[in-house]
């Protein structure tokens, strides 16, 4: 088999997810893999000496499971373990901490960030100083944010709050929590501009660091703002070749993500291409003899691992550096390597470094987007070869091939897209031929007008005027392009459909390929296809309630089998983004009718939608729901189904029909204990499925800890600031996002 390194990245990837489904098993896993390694070493000493079928039979089987029971140990360990003096005990703690800078501080409206390794904490409720280690993402509140000046190394006293990051409030949304995991980091320390803040005089980064990457990133960082004006047009190409993307306008990442060209804005295989390419220009005449090829592939590789690091080992980066030296090592030996067994390898050798990556974004985007162009892209490019080689035809094939690369990366990435940000961008492909190209372009103006620019010479300028004009008109074309309606298509994808439209794609790439290799892959598409119809008969019914968690305010959709409302849009329209990617979600982007509960006038005259129930309305009628406000602080949503009772404050519920519903949204501006007792009566009396309260900001902290202590004596009371997105269904009651 031609690809050993692809089945060893099953074997690896199976591991970690075992490992990581059943990660309380720890000990299990690790005394299977020790267990496994033994016999399977055993096994193949003694066949060395004593050939037999049942050796090679036994040390075979032992080391096709021997390295998922390894991973799974490793993976679990790496989730359940945690170092004795673990920052993350401090949770939820005000502290004073002693801390090294792992980044430099960033300021971005009005708010300095950086990431630091915590080396001591004071905790302020004792007064003790304990020893603790692990990594911050630190975010600093100050009026003044000129006085944070942070370095990489720079070591300081910080005052602040350590919190758990928020993670993703309702489904589809960006998981912070999620994306600090992968860096390591699980908690923020809050600061503000009355903590105490002192910067020392220790500095610790490493002989490495201080001599090599941090001047070279200095370097290239003033190069960039001597060569091009300040805007996005900087800090585009700032993220283009050091991966430092904060400088960018929400604006302009917004139209970039909506047209499906985001992904210029990372360090990919492009730029570690492009920068390989150079180096075996430099480095053509050392390879003329046996040492002179080793000296080539050892400085080949520390300029790329160099460039890594200066970028911060991204995942795009660290596997085309990987994949780069492979081939490099390849063509040195003079070897045959097969693209995809290289990206195999290349993806193990990270899994093995580290498994979060297995349930990284980047992870599936870069491996799948690489693979589609290894096993599409000659199939699209040689569809069109002309048949005499003119200008005119070499133009044709450079954008036919463009394009077929272009298209090969969509079919590879798309259903990732999909499933992670909830839609595929229907303009994508027309979007990236322009774009991708425009940027390639302005990356190769840039890499020499950085080189020129270091040795001084002035005609780096031009150059970095051709790279400037290049990078403004990708800019604009994002933007026309995200202006076109309809430019997104709203999908649902689920991992099983992944796997099955993966499958079929193997399917037919290997119908000319070895019989075994098709009856397996008919095998495996047969399987996938037998689960996903019994997981779709098994499925459960979408909700008839959903509560979104937006923070402040509430957006709550009832939905019926043809018709669908939202009761309440927040409190500014600034949130009308998240509510609308849910409205697509769960009910396909189409409304009936408009409810305003507790929503302002300027939020609820803004939904778009022709049929309204605003304050001054007491009856909705539709053909499947109704909605009926006897009162101010009172409505009452019914349907065949279910009914929905909303209610403004505690102190309006009362034990009679009317209040009897089978889920209750109740908002409360305070929670004294003449409230609890109302609302303790009215519970027992009602007997809701399930009760949802809104905590209003009015609440003090001491009510909100007395609603928290009383909503453990009350069964299913649930809030979206604790619980996140919450779903109804009359079929199988309730659940929550975090439950999921």
């Amino acid at each position: 088999m031609p690809y050993p390194a692809l089945r060893l990245l099953i074997q690896v990837a199976l591991g970690i997810l075992i490992g990581y489904a059943y990660r309380q098993n720890v000990e299990v896993w690790f005394w299977l893999a020790l267990s496994l390694t033994l016999i399977t070493l055993i096994a193949l000493a003694i066949e060395h000496y004593r050939p037999s079928q049942a050796l090679h039979a036994i040390w075979l089987i032992g080391y096709l499971v021997s390295i998922p029971a390894g991973f799974a140990a490793y993976t679990a360990a790496l989730y359940e373990i945690l170092p004795e003096e673990t920052v993350l005990k401090f949770a939820n703690e005000e502290v004073i901490v002693f801390a090294k800078a792992e980044t430099d501080a960033s300021t971005k409206n009005r708010v300095t960030q950086w990431t630091a390794s915590v080396e001591k904490v004071i905790l302020l409720r004792t007064a003790d100083t304990l020893t603790a280690s692990g990594k911050v993402r630190v975010r600093q509140y100050w009026r003044n944010t000129s006085t944070t000046s942070l370095r990489i190394g720079e070591k300081f006293w910080l005052q602040g709050r350590l919190e758990l990051p928020k993670p993703a409030m309702n489904q589809g949304e960006f998981d912070y929590r999620a994306f600090l995991a992968e860096q390591e980091i699980y908690l923020l320390l809050i600061s503000s501009d009355k903590s105490v803040f002192i910067k020392t005089d220790q500095v610790d980064v490493g002989s490495f660091n201080e001599k090599i990457i941090l001047p070279a990133y200095r370097a290239i960082s003033a190069s960039l703002e001597r060569l091009f004006p300040s805007g996005d047009e900087r800090a585009f190409i700032k993220g283009m070749i050091l991966g430092e993307r904060s400088g960018i306008s929400d604006e302009v990442r917004a139209a970039f993500q909506k047209t499906g060209t985001i992904h210029v804005l990372a360090i990919s295989g492009l730029h570690v291409g492009l920068i390989a390419l150079t180096l075996n220009i430099f480095l053509k005449r050392l390879k003329t003899t046996k040492l002179g090829k080793w000296s080539a592939l050892l400085v080949y590789a520390a300029v790329l691992v160099c460039y890594s690091n200066i970028t911060g080992n991204s995942p795009p980066v660290k596997r085309a550096v990987l994949m780069a030296i492979l081939f490099e090592v390849g063509a040195m030996l003079e070897r045959k390597s097969y693209s995809l067994n290289t990206l195999a390898a290349a993806a193990v050798l990270m899994l093995a470094w580290n498994p979060r990556e297995l349930f990284s974004p980047s992870f599936h985007l870069t491996n799948s987007a690489v693979a589609a162009i290894i096993l599409i892209y000659p199939r699209l490019s040689g569809r069109y070869v002309p048949e005499r080689e003119t200008l005119l035809s070499k133009i044709l094939k450079y954008f036919w091939d463009a394009g077929a690369m272009t298209v090969a990366a969509s079919l590879g990435t798309a259903l990732f897209i999909a499933y992670y940000f909830g839609s595929v961008p229907l303009l994508g492909l027309l979007a990236n031929l322009v774009v991708t190209d425009m940027v390639s372009l302005a990356l190769m103006a840039s890499i020499p007008a950085l080189i020129l620019d270091g040795l001084g010479l002035g005609i780096a300028e031009y150059y970095a005027v051709c790279a400037y004009y290049l990078i403004r008109g990708a800019i604009f074309v994002a933007e026309r392009f995200s202006q076109i309606p309809f430019v997104n298509l709203q999908l649902r994808i689920t991992p099983a459909l992944i796997i099955l439209f993966f499958l079929i794609l193997a399917t037919l790439l290997t119908l000319e390929q070895r019989r075994w290799m098709v009856r397996l892959a008919s095998a495996s598409l047969l399987l996938a296809t037998v689960l996903i119809v019994q997981s779709e008969l098994e499925k459960v019914p979408e909700p008839t309630i959903v509560f979104n968690a937006l923070g402040r305010g509430s957006a709550i959709i009832f939905k019926t089998s043809t018709e669908s409302i939202l009761i309440d849009a927040g409190v500014s329209p600034k949130q009308w983004n998240r509510i609308e990617k849910q409205v697509q979600t769960v009910c396909g982007g189409v409304l009936t009718a408009f409810v305003q509960a507790h929503s302002p006038p300027k939020v609820a005259h803004a939904v778009g939608l022709n049929k309204k129930m605003l304050w001054g309305d007491s009856v909705l009628k539709l053909n499947t729901i109704v909605a009926y406000r006897p009162a101010r602080a009172l409505i009452k949503v019914f349907s065949k189904e279910c009914n929905l009772l909303i209610a403004s404050s505690a102190g309006v519920l009362k034990p009679n029909e009317f209040f009897k519903a089978d889920v209750a949204l109740i908002r409360l501006k305070r929670f004294k204990q003449k409230d609890a007792e109302v609302f303790k009566g009215w519970w027992h009396y009602a007997q809701p499925k399930l009760t949802v309260v809104e905590l209003s900001g009015a609440l003090t902290g001491f009510e909100r800890k007395r609603f928290y202590r009383f909503a453990q004596t009350i069964p299913h009371i649930k809030t979206t600031e604790r619980d996140g997105q919450i779903f109804f269904s009359t079929a199988h009651g309730y659940s929550t996002l975090r439950a999921q």
